[in-house]
């Protein structure tokens, strides 16, 4: 079996501009095994997003 693209997470509109951010990078919570996904938008505004459980 090969390894399976997942998809981009789909982020909330920036809460500064409304604009539609980008996805930049995903990290791995070892101790709570969430992930979480980092978004920025053109304006600079950075935003974290984490999986549910």
């Amino acid at each position: 079996m090969g390894k399976q693209a997942r998809p981009k997470p789909i982020s909330p509109r920036c809460l500064k501009c409304g604009e539609q951010p980008k996805f930049i990078t995903s990290m791995l919570d070892p101790p709570t095994g969430r992930t979480f996904h980092m978004f920025e938008c053109q304006c600079g505004n950075r935003t974290w997003v984490s999986e549910k459980m």
